[in-house]
């Protein structure tokens, strides 16, 4: 299947304390391939621009 398809991966920058930080995963995207069969349907988009996020600052990771 992930022939066809391709992922867009976001991540949140959390500062885990001091100068440490970690990425934490917020969201996953499928899309078709262009010029392969499109075995998504109906077509997705984006519901939103993947820009700059603001670091959660405060919070630690398990």
């Amino acid at each position: 299947v992930m022939e066809y398809c391709y992922t867009i991966h976001e991540y949140r920058v959390v500062q885990c304390g001091g100068n440490r930080f970690s990425l934490a995963p917020s969201g996953m995207w499928v899309f078709n391939k262009p010029g392969y069969p499109a075995i998504i349907t109906p077509p997705t988009r984006l519901d939103r621009e993947l820009d700059a996020r603001d670091v959660v600052r405060g919070k630690t990771m398990e």
